[in-house]
């Protein structure tokens, strides 16, 4: 058993390993944990979230430009295949 999943099952608790809120004050950890966890669509959604946040801060405030003329970059991108990683 290899990577995340081998690890998540050899973790001797449920739930030590998921994403969750700031815990409540609370009396009891049950009380204290009650729907505090995210499930994985809300994590994606968050994430989602956060990246379409910074592109569009990013682009309000002129961070996300190039100064190259277009046609420059459009004949970039129809060769990007040909190009290679320089370790590979």
């Amino acid at each position: 058993m290899h990577g995340v999943h081998g690890v998540c099952r050899r973790v001797p608790a449920e739930s030590a390993l998921q994403f969750s809120l700031v815990p409540r004050k609370a009396e009891t950890p049950a009380e204290r944990w009650r729907r505090r966890a995210l499930s994985p669509i809300a994590v994606a959604a968050v994430l989602a979230y956060i990246f379409l946040g910074l592109v569009v801060v990013a682009k309000a405030t002129g961070h996300w430009q190039t100064n190259l003329p277009r046609d420059v970059y459009m004949d970039l991108v129809s060769h990007a295949r040909e190009a290679g990683h320089p370790g590979m």
